[in-house]
């Protein structure tokens, strides 16, 4: 019996840019197209929605001023999670250190 291999969306190819596309446009394309990432991520992390509404802020600040650094190589998916799931971390470690900070 043959093993079933699951085919690649298009989600999960490299993403590819139109050539009059500035960094700007593709960045706010690719945010839109993937914005479940983020917002699966800040569900997940975030205990009470104003939390989750400042982690969806960092993520998507983090994001940007990350974006220079991604390779379009790459599946623009797995780097988002990666980015956004190191900020939420890093936003509960502080929330945690501010918590016992003020008892």
């Amino acid at each position: 019996m043959q093993a079933v291999t699951s085919i690649p969306s298009d989600h999960d190819r490299p993403a590819e840019v139109p050539a009059s596309e500035t960094p700007s446009a593709r960045f706010e394309r690719l945010l839109r197209e993937h914005r479940g990432i983020v917002l699966k991520i800040a569900y997940t992390y975030g205990p009470s929605q104003d939390d989750r509404d400042d982690l969806v802020q960092d993520i998507s600040a983090e994001l940007w001023r990350s974006f220079s650094r991604y390779d379009p190589a790459r599946r623009f998916s797995t780097w988002m999670y990666r980015v956004a799931l190191n900020v939420a971390i890093s936003h509960g470690r502080r929330s945690r250190s501010r918590f016992w900070s003020r008892s």
